[in-house]
């Protein structure tokens, strides 16, 4: 299992990040768009990290718990 992000600028100064997920399924590769976001914050380390672990949480990736002790 492997999740990744991308993150773009489009013309109208407009940025956004995208998180996806991707998987082996019987030798054939499956990925998925979890979400698609657009970022108001500059694009620190920091922002990129919160709004990936929001999105894993969202989709049960990870726990509230393992977030915070982790910590």
């Amino acid at each position: 299992d492997h999740i990744s992000t991308c993150n773009r600028s489009s013309s109208s100064n407009c940025s956004c990040v995208t998180c996806t997920v991707h998987f082996l399924d019987d030798y054939v590769i499956i990925s998925y768009v979890l979400s698609t976001k657009e970022l108001f914050e500059s694009h620190t380390a920091t922002n990129l990290t919160a709004d990936l672990l929001k999105t894993l949480i969202e989709w049960n990736f990870i726990s509230m718990t393992t977030t915070t002790s982790s910590m």
